[in-house]
């Protein structure tokens, strides 16, 4: 078992010597290797010293205590998880508080933890009741101070410190330490505050309380946060798809449990409890199970028509084909390929049927490369603009540069993995001439001239070139993991034919293929047998410790008894030890292997050091060790086998003192044997469980257990003395030495490697039959008369209470005393994976899964942050889950971070997403996503009808959410399913600082009209023409104290419109343009120095832009038309009125047949007079139009709306249920 320990501590005066004292934990588990960094974040950052050979002190970064300590130690060492089959986190105080767990720690636990990947072992804590941190509750967390999980769960969360700053939680107060805002439930809030300044919690009373007061507000602030990470941490885990697993729970239970039968954390406590205390403590106040709606939506990923091909039709392909208009250019849905093309340029997933069929050879194409065009790269190339233009596939160049393409970036790519099978890489290439020891593949061939840098240096049409071809391989290739299917893994352990094989070890490809590639090992000819022996030797002592990708010498060949010698010693010689006796040469000069004394030399060579080197393990299997010897009769209370009979060959000691050809020596030496095994691993090894664990066959089998020749042998060692025969022939004499075995059982000195079994010891089952239940069980009665609580709790003169004590011992105490011993072999380590992927994700009740682009910094990306804030104000959980769907806008905006999550928790899913999104989401996550959850769109439309070839939309979800009437009454009439108003909120984010004209280029003395529009929202719809237009003929040129500014982004291929707008600027110098992405707030600080808000939109879904600047007290000039109407009237808003046209061919998306609004120009320009001239009409519709919005489109409000709606919802699914 290989342990990584990262240990944090700050100094050592707090915790002296908790260091010290875990590595004597340590001490006691066996078979554990440990290495450790030891991370003291008192000490600068950039300190390393070495304690030793395996641990490193490295200062630590404390801004977030422990958690940025872990940290440092990550990003100083990069590749540190990597080797390792367990990480122990642990910090000094990991004895302080609750520690009873400590003495349940034992290989075993590791062993579970390394054999369980989604398992991660802590002591869980809980809080009386449910918290909410980052719109998740929680009740139950895993202690931080002593964790151990596997290193890809640390992988997958990225960072200890949760994603979230102190700015985020606290206020500069001591009276009111949180801010107004903090994403913490008030339950929470006050729960550390009385954990750290108050009388504490029902669990405990923290041994460092202080007071809360000015002088102390910081260091309130640096624990409370290092708490919040802590429970952030468990949260993280648990979305990387772990299971926290408490390590008394799982002593109490044993370890067998399956990772899929252990119950929730809080059920964990509540039984630990009952087991520690008989009593939950715990009350559960959280459902963690899963509500799932079990609607399946294959349906929409069935193929129209059956066909040959797993590519075709479907409905989210047709939807996606009929929303595009390159792809309606581009490809042909009755082509399989195309389709394919399809899926991977709108990220539609790929299942295994669909990748093996790409991975086949396009026949459609010439194949005159060394690797074969598939169709997976076809594929690629239809969806591919950049290698479209880059290749023509109709040339024999371009087909070649694509295949070029291929093996230096393609195949590194993870949507492509399989799209060309490995024996396409592995195929000997029958062009060019085989003359070295690993052949020249097709893969190695096309990859020589797919790189300038080998097509230079290797001319395959000469041997040299062929070397360095295979050199370069060998050193650089092959430790590429994107490359090795290039030479099929299994030729490098082939035996090689072209040499001669009198080695002790087999000349295999792959070790004559390092020779040709390696300068220091070319002077070794194999020609000869001396150059043969060399490289043998080499490798051996040398180059099989070197890191290589793949096996170069199969295990078996070191394991294999060598034919080439006489088979006469103690234990057989093996081709591995007869290698390592012809490389060193302290065995060559000493040991001749043709003679008898020779070979015996080796062999006692072999037991006094060769065994106990690890470079050798395997050289010898245990099995050997494990025959019975031969020519010595077996008559001694163990057996005496091959490895015991060698080991007292290899030693005088035992010699001297014990003749194995007689009985007495023979008994004295199994005496001495059984002694001396608990200290010593290799002594175990000479014997197997199974000889130890047989019924004693001279001993009548009388008692509860049966008396095994460990048993025996170990009681006559130790304790029988001469007289023991004698005794045991007696029944007293026989309940003496199992009453004298349980004692010392319960006392822990009988080594593990004489433990017996369960099933042994009569305890593996507690459904025995019942007459056998009313007698104590030996084990039982040796803990009961050392116990005083097992005396109190049970009554073993009464029939009940024996069999109380029994199954005590069946169902608790075996784990509890330390006794449970499944079986002789270690844990294999096979990795069980949890039965739901982590991407399915959760399916808890009360809470949802926001689905958007809540880091873009576009309106359907506030959209996404809007709705977080409504449920938060309203104290509903909630997460962002991470979409895989690329968009063109910047996503820099991170307020959402600390709510983002892998896969979604919840069973119900907001969709702020417009509906063309919305199915590519479904293509690319298939049902993982959308599957067994109730979906309600949220979807952004802007025109009065449906948009029309989006209708799979309609199908994907359960109701719609339209932000407004308008948008309400399009959904309505293509659907039959509920379609409610709920109005998105609108909130403005604080200004650090107060904001000037001047930033932003605008006059001081000028009355400021702002226009803001993204060209990927349309320019046609944004209808910015009309504005300029309409300010023009307001304010004629020459007209003095007034301005216009259009804040733009994203106008890179705005339609001519645009350039119309362009045109009437340049000559107008009272009109400003600021075209880049700013930050959210830097935007709101714009508007908040303008002086009117104008759009004269042809349509708005909803209209954020002209909502925040009424709540910013900004009167708005606006269309009459559309989303905006509900909340701008005549009195919140200066109406431009207009008449409804046609849209134009290609001004908007999903727009055939649809009008949308004209603005009338002359109308607008008289507003625009008006608001200038009127000040006290200005000031009164903007300020009606704040308070409006404040009332219906606030936070609180809009969360009122969304709560009621999902409280509906829940109960309408718990009568379901």
């Amino acid at each position: 078992m290989k342990l990584l320990t990262l240990f944090v501590r700050y100094g050592d005066a707090d915790y002296q010597g908790a260091f010290k004292r875990l590595c004597q934990l340590y001490q006691r588990i066996e078979g554990l290797d440990y290495d450790a960094v030891l991370i003291d974040t008192a000490l600068p950052t950039d300190l390393t010293v070495s304690l030793g050979p395996n641990i490193v002190m490295i200062g630590g970064d404390n801004s977030r205590r422990e958690f940025s300590g872990w940290d440092t130690a990550l990003a100083r060492f990069p590749a540190l998880l990597d080797g390792y089959d367990l990480v122990h986190i642990v910090t000094s105080a990991f004895e302080n508080e609750y520690n009873g767990f400590y003495p349940y720690i034992n290989r075993q636990m590791f062993d579970y933890a390394a054999s369980h990947d989604d398992v991660v072992l802590a002591h869980i804590d809980a809080y009386p009741d449910a918290v909410r941190q980052f719109g998740r509750s929680f009740q139950t967390w895993g202690c931080s101070k002593f964790l151990i999980a596997v290193p890809e769960r640390i992988r997958k969360l990225g960072s200890f410190v949760g994603r979230f700053g102190a700015e985020a939680l606290f206020a500069p107060s001591s009276d009111r330490p949180f801010r107004e805002d903090a994403p913490l439930s008030a339950n929470y809030q006050s729960y550390l505050l009385e954990w750290l300044t108050g009388d504490g919690l029902p669990h405990g009373k923290w041994h460092s309380v202080f007071e809360l007061s000015p002088q102390n507000l910081q260091r309130f602030q640096a624990k409370a946060i290092s708490i919040v990470d802590e429970h952030a941490l468990s949260m993280r885990l648990r979305e990387t798809g772990a299971r926290i697993v408490d390590y008394t729970w799982l002593h109490s239970r044993g370890l067998e449990q399956d990772a899929g039968s252990i119950p929730d954390e809080i059920q964990q406590v509540q039984e630990r409890n009952r087991y520690l205390f008989d009593n939950p403590i715990v009350e559960r106040s959280l459902d963690l199970s899963d509500h799932r709606h079990y609607r399946s939506l294959a349906t929409l990923f069935q193929r129209r028509q059956k066909s040959e091909t797993p590519f075709g039709r479907t409905p989210v392909l047709e939807a996606l084909w009929l929303g595009n208009r390159v792809l309606r250019s581009q490809f042909d849905l009755d082509d399989p390929l195309h389709c394919a093309a399809i899926h991977l340029n709108q990220g539609v997933a790929i299942d295994g049927e669909q990748r093996d069929w790409l991975a086949r050879p396009d026949t459609t194409l010439p194949q005159d490369g060394w690797l074969p065009l598939t169709r997976g790269l076809h594929a690629i190339y239809l969806a591919r603009d950049d290698l479209r233009a880059s290749f023509d596939l109709a040339t024999r160049g371009g087909r070649h540069g694509l295949v070029s393409w291929w093996l230096l970036e393609g195949l590194r790519d993870a949507r492509y993995v399989g799209f060309m099978r490995d024996d396409m890489y592995a195929r000997v290439d029958e062009t060019v001439v085989q003359d070295q020891p690993l052949p020249i593949t097709c893969g190695l061939h096309a990859l020589c001239e797919a790189r300038d840098d080998l097509r230079e240096q290797a001319d395959l049409s000469t041997e040299a070139g062929r070397r360095t071809l295979l050199s370069w391989w060998m050193l650089e290739g092959i430790h590429d993991p994107s490359l090795r299917t290039c030479m099929p893994a299994a030729l490098y352990a082939e035996v090689c034919t072209q040499v001669q094989q009198d080695a002790a070890i087999p000349l295999t490809r792959g070790l004559l293929a390092l020779r040709v590639a390696r300068q220091d090992l070319r002077d070794m000819d194999t020609a000869t047998r001396e150059g043969r022996e060399r490289l043998v030797s080499w490798w051996v002592l040398d180059g099989r410790h070197e890191a290589q990708p793949i096996c170069i010498v199969r295990p078996e060949e070191y394991a294999a008894v060598d034919p080439a010698i006489v088979q006469d010693a103690l234990l057989p010689i093996t081709k591995g030890l007869h290698a390592v006796c012809k490389a060193r040469t302290d065995l060559r000069d000493q040991i001749d292997l043709a003679t008898p004394e020779g070979r015996g030399k080796l062999i006692q060579w072999w037991i006094r050091e060769g065994a106990g080197t690890p470079a050798f393990d395997g050289f010898l299997p245990i099995a050997f060790y494990h025959e019975l010897a031969r020519d010595i009769a077996q008559d001694a209370p163990l057996p005496i086998t091959r490895g015991m009979q060698a080991l007292h060959a290899a030693r005088d000691d035992l010699r001297e003192f014990a003749d194995l050809a007689d009985r007495e020596g023979r008994a004295a030496f199994v005496s001495w044997w059984i002694r001396e095994v608990p200290g010593n691993a290799f002594l175990a090894q000479l014997i197997s469980r199974d000889q130890l664990q047989q019924p004693d066959a001279t001993v009548t089998q009388d008692q509860q257990v049966p008396i095994t020749r460990a048993m025996r042998a170990l009681y006559t060692a130790l304790a029988g003395g001469p007289g023991t025969d004698k005794a045991l022939e007696q029944a007293e004499g026989r309940g003496e030495l199992v009453a004298w075995w349980s004692e010392q059982l319960l006392r822990g000195a009988v080594p593990r490697a004489l433990l017996p079994t369960d099933a042994t010891l009569g305890i593996s089952d507690p459904t025995q039959p019942g007459n056998e239940r009313d007698v104590v069980h030996p084990l039982a009665a040796a803990a009961y008369a050392q116990r005083s609580d097992l005396r109190d709790a049970f009554d073993t003169g009464t029939a009940e209470g024996r069999l109380a004590l029994n199954l005590w011992l069946f169902n608790f105490g075996k784990y509890e005393l330390r006794l449970h011993i499944e079986d002789e072999e270690p844990p294999t380590h096979e990795i069980r994976r949890p039965p739901h992927g982590g991407t399915t994700g959760k399916f808890l009740r009360g809470g949802v899964n926001i689905v958007g682009f809540g880091r873009g910094e576009l309106g359907i990306g506030e959209d996404v942050r809007m709705a977080s804030l409504a449920l938060r104000h309203v104290d509903m959980d909630l997460c962002v889950p991470a979409i895989p769907l690329a968009i063109g806008a910047r996503q820099q905006d991170l307020s959402l971070r600390a709510y983002e999550v892998d896969a979604p928790l919840y069973n119900t899913n907001l969709v702020f997403l417009p509906h063309y999104e919305t199915i590519r989401l479904l293509g690319a996550t298939g049902e993982k996503l959308f599957g067994d959850r109730y979906n309600i769109g949220c979807w952004q439309w802007e025109l009065p009808a449906y948009p029309r070839g989006m209708e799979l939309a309609l199908e994907l979800v359960d109701e719609i959410w339209s932000s407004t009437r308008f948008t309400a009454e399009a959904m309505r009439g293509a659907t039959d399913k509920p379609v409610l108003v709920m109005p998105m909120a609108v909130a403005l984010p604080p200004l650090s600082r107060a904001y000037t004209r001047a930033e932003f280029g605008l006059p001081e003395d000028a009355f400021v009209f702002l226009n803001i529009l993204d060209g990927n929202s349309s320019v046609h719809r944004k209808n910015p023409l009309a504005v300029i237009k309409a300010f023009q003929r307001a304010f004629p040129p020459g007209t003095g104290g007034v301005h216009l500014l259009f804040k733009t982004m994203n106008m890179g291929s705005a339609p001519s419109q645009w350039d119309d707008v362009l045109a009437l600027c340049r000559d107008d110098p009272r009109v400003s343009i600021i075209s880049e992405a700013i930050a959210r707030e830097a935007v709101i600080g714009l508007q908040s120095v303008c002086d009117c808000f104008v759009s004269l939109h042809r349509a708005e879904g909803f209209g954020r832009n002209i909502a925040e600047a009424m709540l910013l007290e900004k009167p708005v000039i606006v269309s009459a038309f559309s989303g905006n109407t509900d909340f701008t009237n005549d009195t919140t808003a200066f109406m431009v009125g207009g008449e409804a046209i046609a849209v134009g061919a290609g001004e908007y998306a999903f727009a055939d047949g649809q009008h949308w609004w004209d603005a009338d120009v002359e109308s607008a320009a008289s507003q625009m007079r008006r608001c200038v001239e009127d000040e006290g009409e200005r000031r009164q519709r903007a300020l009606a139009g704040k308070h409006f919005v404040l009332a219906h489109y606030s936070p609180e409000a809009v969360g009122r709306n969304y709560l009621e709606r999902l409280q509906q919802l829940n109960a309408a699914s718990k009568e379901g249920a």
